[in-house]
């Protein structure tokens, strides 16, 4: 079997061999199996086939008695790849997109970590571990400080395997605690907007302290919605589940979710609630809103006015 069959059936019995390798290898490694910091990550090198990197969950978190670090990263693909870590300041809006810091921004420390090697390649079945330490100047703020450590895979000879170079950009967050710490339960409002027919939720998350308030595993931040009538009871009716997210020192943060499939009529109030995190305690904020779905009635409203006026229209001639 030849032509372009022949390649999708070779990519897809290359795609089985990898799923099948992967956890073959993590339990044949016990370095691996012991280290839950370590994750796969599926790429796909120029050449189509299949490969995966392993590397540090998306948080590697230091403080002054854990300064230094290592990272695993891991070529099983068949191809040399060239691999190149670089570290930087970063700063999240309160839309949640990131953009580089300003040189005078007092929680980075980009400029703090130190990765031995930062550019190398490895041959097909090859690991490597990269040490990093983390040097604090003099002086630096307490609190948490900030930085993204990138990690660029690259063919090691593209001009042999196409056009394509980069065939993956995995980006972590670092994170480096000085003593000091004061984390502060965050300032939360929420409003809710029904005007469409769904129920479109925003929240605000101010962080008055020089700590990260992450949200990101379980249990996560939510919505609860609650029935206002009289007649309900105290348990929530709904509860819609956040995506994670993080806000940083000393930075706000804007979530937004929609309840798609909201009653035709309904009362509700909504709590949105963050758990506590380490010292800082639950923290929650509430708004009351009015489903009144005007679209779906009018439909509802005018099929209704249609049958009535068939029903009448009958009802007139068979009394004629």
């Amino acid at each position: 079997m030849d032509g372009p069959m022949a390649g999708r059936w070779r990519i897809a019995a290359r795609f089985l061999a990898f799923s099948l390798l992967v956890p073959v290898m993590a339990a044949a490694s016990p370095a691996r199996a012991a280290d839950p910091s370590l994750r796969p990550v599926p790429i796909t090198t120029p050449a189509g086939e299949l490969g995966a990197l392993l590397a540090p969950v998306p948080v590697i978190i230091t403080d002054a008695a854990n300064p230094h670090g290592v990272m695993r990263l891991d070529n099983i693909s068949t191809l040399a790849e060239r691999f190149t870590i670089s570290v930087d300041d970063y700063l999240l809006d309160a839309e949640g997109r990131a953009s580089p810091a300003p040189p005078d921004y007092a929680f980075g420390s980009a400029a703090w970590y130190r990765f031995t090697p930062t550019t190398f390649t490895l041959p097909p079945g090859t690991s490597r571990d990269v040490t990093f330490t983390v040097d604090v100047p003099p002086g630096a703020p307490a609190g948490d400080h900030l930085a993204a450590v990138s990690v660029t895979v690259e063919a090691a000879e593209p001009g042999a395997t196409g056009d394509v170079r980069s065939v993956l950009v995995l980006e972590n967050r670092l994170q480096h605690r000085i003593p000091g710490a004061r984390p502060e339960a965050p300032q939360l409002t929420l409003a809710a907007d029904p005007s469409t027919g769904a129920v479109d939720f925003t929240g605000r998350i101010v962080n008055d302290g020089n700590t990260v308030l992450a949200y990101q595993t379980d249990p996560r931040a939510t919505i609860e919605l609650r029935s206002t009538v009289p007649w309900a009871g105290s348990d929530p009716e709904r509860t819609l589940v956040l995506a994670s997210f993080y806000v940083g020192p000393a930075a706000e943060r804007v979530v937004r979710h929609t309840w798609t499939d909201p009653p035709l009529i309904g009362f509700y109030r909504a709590t949105l609630v963050l758990p506590g995190t380490g010292s800082v305690p639950t923290s929650s904020a509430d708004t009351e809103f009015v489903v009144v779905n005007w679209p779906v009635l009018a439909v509802l409203g005018a099929v209704l006015a249609a049958v009535g006026l068939v029903v009448l229209t009958r009802r007139r001639r068979a009394r004629a």
